[in-house]
């Protein structure tokens, strides 16, 4: 976990989650969320203080998303509901509900926000030595 329940509670002071092993679960499923958007670069023995609290706070944004969407709102495919009786039918809306053309976002916004300028989101090609 890049975030622990302490750094949570005490630092970031998000919603409350009073049940501990919920928050737990959490905080590892946000740091699993924060390597899949990073790309897995993240290196907290080579990174600036500065830029491992932003991996921090990124990590416990993430966790309060899926307290407030649901524990696997990042893993599981929002589900739209469709029903059909005979040659009567009737969905949701679309494929990704009435009101959006866009899926459903698996990251907090501000999960983007705060690791944008660690460099960590960056999708090119590194170069070392020029």
């Amino acid at each position: 976990m890049y975030a622990d329940i302490d750094y949570y509670n005490d630092k970031y002071k998000g919603v409350d989650i009073p049940d501990i092993e919920l928050l737990g679960r959490l905080l590892t499923r946000a740091s699993r969320d924060i390597d899949i958007l990073t790309s897995f670069n993240i290196d907290l023995d080579t990174m600036t203080p500065k830029n491992i609290n932003l991996v921090k706070l990124a990590t416990c944004a993430q966790a309060e998303f899926l307290a407030m969407r649901g524990e696997t709102a990042s893993s599981i495919a929002q589900e739209h509901g469709s029903v059909s009786i005979g040659s009567y039918s009737e969905s949701s809306g679309g494929q990704y509900g009435a009101q959006s053309k866009t899926p459903p976002s698996r990251f907090s916004a501000s999960v983007r926000e705060l690791l944008l300028p660690t460099g960590l989101l960056y999708g090119g090609v590194m170069m070392r030595g020029y």
